[in-house]
């Protein structure tokens, strides 16, 4: 058992071709990601977190869970990239849902800070 787990840019990665997103149902994506997170909830010890980030616009699937607050997560922060020189800010997610991933700047132009305490759920 772990009292911390911290995940950097892996989830969107779970049961996603990028190649082919456009042929998968996101209910069935949406359940791949919910059970990860719940195997990885049995993981914690009673008082655990789980500390994971998403690139926001590079996964539409995991986009929609998150628009939709379909995970189960007790905090979310959203970083908005501010400039080429890979600098951030802390924003509202209203302020990222819609950004794209690769642009204006190369890669990750959000991110979402996902929070998961196993004590509050």
């Amino acid at each position: 058992m772990f009292d911390l787990i911290i995940s950097i840019s892996t989830l969107e990665h779970i049961s996603f071709d990028e190649e082919k997103y456009n042929n998968k149902n996101i209910e069935i994506y949406t359940r791949d990601i919910s059970q990860i997170i719940e195997k990885i909830k049995l993981l914690l010890t009673y008082k655990g977190t789980f500390v994971f980030t998403i690139p926001l616009g590079f996964n539409p699937y995991l986009d929609s869970c998150i628009n939709k607050s379909e995970l189960d997560i007790t905090r979310t922060l959203f970083l908005k990239r501010t400039s080429k020189s890979n600098k951030w800010k802390q924003v509202e997610y209203h302020e990222v849902k819609d950004i794209k991933y690769g642009y204006p700047f190369p890669c990750a132009n959000a991110i979402m800070i996902g929070i998961i305490n196993k004590q509050i759920l």
